[in-house]
């Protein structure tokens, strides 16, 4: 690990008291972040909100695109649904010299057109009354002229700098462009294009619903949407896309994950998703078995013990998962977002336990960015693997990691009808060990599958997924049918009436499927010269 060289200056009136504490906070810093990349650790300037972090390579630039979606209409007036693209992206170093984004500027990204001062002069009052009111989002009281000052601490990003050549793996950052804009900046300077999609607020609604599920939909399908207009940036690598988000963002980003197979990784920080409260279980699109991206889910210890659902996760076992737990006493929701942290750290407000918080937000910006690189497969070479580095960060008392390895799900019946043959049931008998509830082994997809190996007459196919269906589905009617023309057709004479008789025994409730099936049953049995049972 290489030397970093930390200077954190203090007014003498914050006495030695303040200093210590901050030196002790360095130090917790580099234990937490361990062996770095061959970048050098760089330190930050104090008083900005990406202090005491690991910088990439790069400076950071900034911009939103301003975008239409034509497809959603929100007005009578609009052509379609007004839709920004705050992107992050690695910089030209000649960007850093140039002052960076302070939280205002971020705040004011909501506004389509250019703000009046009347308007930007009532949003920072805003701001400033729910800092105020909020005991700073229940972390620590501000004082008015704090909460003033908050609004303008800066971090790395630079508005507009000259983008470095090349495509940039995509990070989709969810919940917005403010919640995680230090972990965005980070990232970028580690080579990433990060992408957060919002809504403009100075556009009007006639849509508007408090129904939770639409919400969700809504924020999904705009990044979804983004994320397709983002396809035609020539910075952007879009077969490399990462997920990631804070609190409600987190549900938004794990969701997003869900419905779009190729995302490589999500990362989830502090985010109340296996809980009652998150309502997961009456989300249409929410299923346990669609999280098939490895999945980084970090929470601290007090949101933790609230998870009363927390068995889904469990239950993605398609996912290889690593669960981090921060235990630190005292560690707040937003210690981990820049609603909170970024203006506690740069103001020094956190009191005593400043270090204790710093060294974990440290220590989840370096797991974000490592899990990330890995997944995004661009991890430098010389850094050990994710999985190595993050079990040393087990500590008794501060952070536990917990890893649960997923499993290979079974084959779809689309996959299997593009190569059916004899290997390919041996395999779906493999999968049915590991993945018994797969579609591939309904009813219907079977019914699909042996249908397809009897029209290309290959009834060795034929058979063995037969007796499959059959073990699965003893009383199918649909499956006895084709059974037992499967068995006539390879010589089988006795297999079939043994299958047409069962089958014909049956009875159809409400089912046109299984009428038809009992009365092929029957003919098959008149052929046989064998009497229907009664």
């Amino acid at each position: 690990m290489r030397a970093a060289i930390v200077s954190i200056q203090r007014s003498p009136a914050a006495g030695g008291r303040r200093r210590r504490r901050f030196g002790q906070g360095v130090l917790l810093v580099l234990a937490l972040i361990g062996s770095a990349a061959p970048v050098a650790l760089q330190e930050t300037a104090n008083g900005t909100r990406a202090m005491g972090l690991r910088q990439g390579p790069h400076a950071v630039g900034f911009e939103v695109l301003k975008r239409e979606d034509r497809t959603r209409r929100i007005n009578r007036t609009d052509e379609g649904t007004r839709i920004g693209l705050a992107l992050w992206y690695p910089a030209q170093r000649t960007a850093a010299r140039r002052p960076a984004m302070t939280t205002m500027d971020y705040r004011l990204t909501q506004f389509f057109d250019s703000p009046t001062s009347s308007q930007r002069a009532a949003l920072e009052e805003g701001e400033m009354n729910a800092l105020l009111g909020w005991r700073h989002v229940g972390i620590v009281p501000l004082t008015g002229e704090q909460a003033r000052a908050s609004l303008v601490t800066r971090g790395l990003a630079v508005r507009d700098a000259p983008a470095v050549s090349g495509r940039h793996p995509v990070a989709v950052l969810l919940g917005g462009p403010y919640y995680l804009s230090t972990t965005a900046e980070i990232l970028a300077s580690h080579g990433f294009l990060v992408m957060a999609p919002f809504r403009f607020s100075d556009q009007s609604n006639e849509v508007v619903t408090r129904s939770f599920s639409w919400s969700l939909e809504n924020s999904v399908r705009d990044a979804e949407w983004g994320l397709e207009a983002l396809r035609s940036d020539p910075r952007a690598d879009p077969g490399s896309v990462t997920t990631l988000g804070h609190g409600g963002g987190g549900l938004q980003a794990m969701l997003f994950a869900m419905r779009n197979p190729t995302v490589k990784a999500v990362v989830t920080i502090d985010a109340g998703n296996f809980s009652t409260r998150s309502q997961l279980r009456s989300i249409p699109f929410y299923s346990p078995r669609l999280m098939r991206a490895p999945y980084l889910f970090i929470a601290t210890a007090e949101t933790r013990k609230g998870l009363d659902l927390f068995d889904d996760f469990s239950a993605m076992k398609f996912s290889d998962r690593i669960e981090v737990t921060l235990e630190s006493p005292g560690l707040r929701h937003h210690d981990l977002s820049d609603v909170g942290r970024a203006v506690t750290a740069p103001m020094g407000i956190r009191g005593d336990l400043q270090a204790e918080v710093q060294a974990q937000y440290a220590g989840v910006q370096e797991m974000v960015v490592r899990f990330l690189e890995e997944r995004s497969g661009h991890r430098e070479s010389g850094v050990p693997s994710f999985a190595d580095w993050i079990r040393t960060r087990n500590e008794p008392g501060r952070v536990t990691v917990t890893e649960r390895p997923g499993t290979t799900p079974a084959p779809t019946a689309a996959d299997l009808l593009r190569s059916l043959d004899t290997d390919a049931v041996v395999n779906l008998e493999a999968a049915r060990a590991r993945d018994p509830e797969a579609e591939v082994f309904e009813e219907s997809a079977l019914v699909r599958l042996i249908a397809q190996a009897l029209a290309s007459t290959d009834l060795k196919t034929a058979a063995a997924l037969a007796d499959l269906a059959i073990d699965l589905h003893p009383t199918s009617a649909v499956l006895l049918a084709q059974a037992s023309r499967v068995d006539e057709a390879t010589g089988n004479r006795s297999g079939a009436i043994e299958a047409a008789t069962t089958c014909a025994g049956l009875r159809a409730e409400n089912d046109w499927q299984a009428a038809a099936a009992i009365a092929q049953c029957q003919d098959r049995l008149r052929r046989l010269r064998i009497a229907s049972p009664r």
